[in-house]
């Protein structure tokens, strides 16, 4: 007997929902990315996988952040790179081009905080994307190794992801034990050896990249879609066989979907 899979998505309840979002950086529709208020805001809503970005400082600590330049977040013209912790954390991160002063002051995350609030979640999953601008600069030895220290009490809660295949490749090799989960570049991607050694149990894709007819069931490996905003296409692509939905708004999503479920 066929199951109708639009009807199975559309009668999700809005737990299970939830459980099929990936928080895009915390939830950055209402709080600066990558921040501790937006994680946690996130994780209070009852979501089970947040996504960050991860670069390391001067002095070889991994920080959630997605820049490498800081203007945009906190309106300092320096590279994070080339700057220590303690000069990080007097910077505020509260975003003040999009969001204005109103989370000011936002002090700059640890991974290894990071690590601790997520601790507070079992059923939580962190996905910490390796951001280039770093592995380029300090090499993907030292920047993994960094990264794995600070993960270590959440080994079993983390996976490492990244547009860099070469350090996934490399996690492989030490066997450090996380799931390796590649952002897919291009459709070609899709069947491209390198990825196939990864064995990823998923990936993450941009929908963008997709065929707005593609059967994401018969595609290789289950997919993440990201960057989603709109409650309508999260729904069809749910139904067409994406795993995961990754979103800035996940809150909004999900009173999206609240709403659908009391209305029907």
């Amino acid at each position: 007997m066929q199951v109708n899979k639009t009807l199975m998505i559309t009668a999700l309840s809005s737990t299970e929902f939830s459980h099929r979002l990936v928080a895009h950086r915390g939830w950055p529709q209402r709080h600066p990315e990558n921040s501790y208020a937006g994680i946690k805001a996130a994780l209070a809503l009852g979501l089970q996988h947040i996504e960050i970005d991860v670069q390391l400082s001067a002095d070889l600590v991994p920080v959630v952040c997605h820049d490498h330049h800081l203007m945009r977040l906190c309106g300092q013209d320096n590279d994070v790179r080339l700057t220590t912790l303690e000069q990080l954390q007097a910077f505020s991160f509260h975003e003040p081009g999009r969001l204005g002063p109103q989370h000011y002051p936002t002090k700059l995350m640890t991974l290894a905080d990071c690590a601790t609030l997520i601790a507070q979640y079992p059923s939580a999953t962190l996905y910490v994307e390796i951001k280039r601008k770093s592995l380029y600069h300090f090499g993907r030895s030292t920047v993994l190794q960094a990264i794995d220290l600070a993960l270590k009490p959440i080994q079993q809660q983390s996976a490492l992801i990244s547009f860099d295949i070469a350090v996934l490749q490399l996690a492989q090799r030490q066997q450090l034990g996380y799931p390796l989960i590649p952002v897919l570049l291009n459709t070609q991607q899709w069947y491209d050896k390198d990825i196939k050694q990864l064995q990823p149990p998923y990936v993450f894709c941009d929908d963008d990249d997709l065929d707005p007819a593609q059967n994401l069931h018969a595609i290789p490996y289950p997919a993440v879609v990201y960057e989603i905003a709109d409650y309508e296409k999260a729904m069809a692509l749910l139904t067409r066989g994406a795993l995961r939905i990754e979103s800035f708004c996940c809150g909004e999503l999900i009173a999206a979907h609240a709403a659908h479920v009391a209305s029907t």
